[in-house]
């Protein structure tokens, strides 16, 4: 979703590879058809300069600790959101901005709005969903889904004067704004 890209490769595997240590697989090395963002690094023989098109640069000087990186990487993807019509989706923040309205989701409803959006013109397998969100579960329960899904466009419904819903044909989930 988040494509990080350096201009030395030996760095941006340690990066990664603390990156999957911290479980943050939102971040990519490759570009793909869903890199929606893009943050860059460029290392210099004494600094880190960290880039995005939407934030300020961020220069930091070296040598210095690997959390303070992915700190200020995370402070810069927090930026990061999908525009919609009406609002805007910030998945890292776990939140939808709706004019002046916040409206905080919780874990199951974040990963299922991400998905959604990552997916807005073709829609996403349900099932492909449920596994995504209960990766753990031995049985696939579609009420289980489609109560989770329900809730979340109450929630958005109820707590904001924006309505959105979802249409599920032939076994894919969209989201209709």
């Amino acid at each position: 979703m988040i494509l990080l890209e350096c201009n030395d490769s030996y760095f941006k595997n340690k990066i990664f590879a603390l990156l999957e240590q911290l479980s943050l697989g939102y971040f990519e090395s490759v570009k793909s058809n869903h890199s929606y963002f893009q943050i860059n690094l460029q290392l210099h023989s004494n600094n880190l300069q960290i880039s995005s098109d939407i934030s300020d640069d961020v220069k930091l000087q070296l040598p210095i600790r690997f959390n303070y990186i992915i700190e200020c990487i995370n402070k810069l993807s927090r930026n990061f959101k999908f525009k919609f019509d009406k609002f805007n989706y910030y998945p890292l923040n776990q939140e939808l901005r709706i004019i002046n309205q916040i409206v905080k989701l919780n874990l199951i409803h974040n990963k299922i709005l991400m998905q959604l959006s990552i997916n807005h013109d073709e829609g996403i397998e349900k099932n492909i969903l449920y596994k995504i969100i209960w990766p753990n579960d031995k049985s696939y329960q579609i009420n289980k889904l489609d109560t989770h899904l329900s809730n979340l466009k109450n929630l958005i419904n109820s707590a904001s004067n924006f309505k959105i819903n979802f249409e599920s044909k032939n076994g894919i989930v969209r989201l209709v704004i």
